[in-house]
């Protein structure tokens, strides 16, 4: 069920935002076009949708697809 979540989360609300955009290029405000208009509405599911974005942009960077700072990486 988690997995299926993960998939249908970023389907749904990534996909149409990053569309064939590389993982290279991904950048802050592809970030927030994803994430903002589910915000106000669903903030949980905006935050573990930021979280999953993340998760998959660290594991590109292990992998060498892209450099620099995770662009969904918000601390403090």
């Amino acid at each position: 069920k988690h997995r299926q979540q993960w998939r249908n989360t970023l389907a749904s609300h990534a996909e149409p935002v990053f569309g064939p955009v590389s993982v290279a290029a991904i950048d802050t405000s592809l970030v927030l076009k994803a994430i903002e208009p589910i915000w106000t509405e669903k903030p949980e599911t905006a935050s573990r949708l930021r979280g999953r974005i993340e998760s998959v942009l660290d594991w590109a960077a292990a992998r060498g697809l892209r450099e620099g700072a995770n662009p969904a990486r918000w601390k403090g």
